[in-house]
């Protein structure tokens, strides 16, 4: 894909031609007001053929004849659709661990019955995503994880370059091919890390493929962005694998002027400011009560892990799973059991929070709490009971004690039924008194 980008500066300008369009509302509309004065301004070698499929009708319709788009135009948007087809290949790789895979597959399933949003499509519910540091300096004001503020309590890749291959080897063993899909961040910046490129290094040693990386620090870490952009293109790399979150259109014009198209090219631009052709979903910094009827249509998550969440900082392994931000889970996602570990304890901490595949044992006298909010309790329906969750509600309880409250005719095989999907999307989960 880069090789394309590098010999066709007519396709580096039909990229940026995109970029400006979806990212400068000004852009827009010099293009409504006059579309063949500003295309010729800025983009002298593209032609309308060239980027009229990439415009809203209403830009064309003007125009008395048909504007058939160019080879080039065509080529593009095969380019473009590279990060759809891949994002779905991602989707289609499964864990080598039957049980694992059993348990990703009911949260597909979950997810898509729960949220109706375009972007709920989107999630792929990747295997892992390992943090290098304790929060975020970029304090992003949409979030959809509520990162916290950057600890400055950094290790340097030396101190922690064989743990990583050691959890990427792990890892790999479960995960199988799927393992490509996992990611170096979560509620982090990769940029925070000053050694991220070296740990990204390991990530293509041991699972074949440099890591998806999404950075909003771009703006401010040009140099690094140029070098990463030029280390990925010396081995094998993802369409589309490189990804610039800009919190501002001044985030936006500086990779515009100081990269040169070519450079540019292969990122892929995401604006979340006004003015931009974006949206966020409504979790995290973005949630609020009365958002909520939004998330239908904007989404409710970016949460993007069925699988662990690895902090290496906080030496800890959680398993977790995406489901609509809501009040106990603004965040958008559930976390079913977390474990701690050492350096020497990984591989058999890792295995236990395995056990819970494809569903946490429980007997009649496990104790269990109810995690969700009240909003949500339509997503677990019980034909038999229709207030069961309710009865759930308040202190663990068992089993065995919740039946005991249930009126007689209620069918207890569809309850049980019930708490075991609510464990297995960790609605439910299992506590110790």
């Amino acid at each position: 894909m880069l090789q394309s980008f590098r010999s066709s500066p007519h396709l580096c300008e039909l990229k940026a031609f995109r970029d400006l369009f979806i990212c400068d509302s000004r852009f827009r509309a010099d293009l409504a007001a006059n579309l063949n004065s500003a295309l010729r301004s800025e983009f002298p070698l593209l032609t309308l053929s060239d980027v009229s499929s990439l415009l809203p009708t209403s830009f064309v319709e003007s125009f008395k004849t048909e504007i058939v788009p160019s080879n080039l135009n065509q080529f593009f948007l095969h380019i473009l659709g590279l990060e759809q087809r891949y994002r779905d290949f991602l989707k289609s790789l499964q864990p080598s661990l039957s049980s694992w895979r059993d348990w990703r597959l009911s949260q597909i399933n979950r997810l898509r019955m729960d949220d109706p949003s375009y972007r709920c499509t989107q999630v792929t519910h990747i295997p892992f995503a390992i943090e290098l540091t304790e929060g975020c300096s970029g304090a992003c004001r949409f979030c959809g994880l509520s990162a916290p503020p950057l600890s400055t309590n950094i290790l340097r890749f030396e101190q922690n370059a064989f743990l990583l291959q050691s959890i990427l080897s792990d890892l790999l063993v479960s995960a199988g091919s799927s393992a490509v899909s996992g990611c170096l961040y979560w509620a982090t910046d990769p940029f925070d890390h000053p050694d991220y490129e070296s740990y990204a290094r390991v990530f293509r040693d041991v699972l074949g493929l440099w890591p998806i990386t999404t950075t909003a620090l771009s703006e401010s870490q040009l140099g690094r962005l140029k070098g990463f952009i030029q280390l990925r293109s010396e081995g094998r790399d993802r369409p589309w694998g490189l990804r610039c979150s800009l919190r501002s259109k001044t985030a936006f014009h500086t990779l515009y002027s100081k990269l040169s198209h070519a450079e540019r090219a292969s990122l892929v631009l995401i604006p979340q400011y006004p003015g931009s052709l974006s949206s966020q979903a409504v979790a995290g910094r973005s949630f609020h009560d009365a958002d909520v009827l939004s998330q239908n249509s904007l989404g409710g998550t970016i949460a993007c892990v069925s699988g662990f969440l690895v902090s290496i900082p906080r030496q800890s392994i959680s398993l977790i799973t995406p489901c609509i931000a809501e009040p106990n889970h603004p965040n958008g996602y559930r976390t079913l059991k977390t474990v701690s570990f050492t350096p020497n304890s990984f591989q058999r901490q890792l295995a236990s929070i395995m056990d819970l595949f494809p569903c946490p044992s429980v007997d009649l006298n496990t104790f269990l709490s109810l995690t969700i909010d009240s909003s949500q309790f339509k997503l677990y329906s019980c034909s038999s009971c229709p207030d069961l969750l309710h009865k759930m509600t308040g202190a663990p309880f068992t089993l065995n004690s919740l039946y005991s409250l249930l009126p007689s005719g209620v069918n207890l095989d569809e309850v049980f039924q019930c708490s075991l999907a609510m464990l297995q999307s960790g609605a439910l989960n299992v506590v110790k008194l």
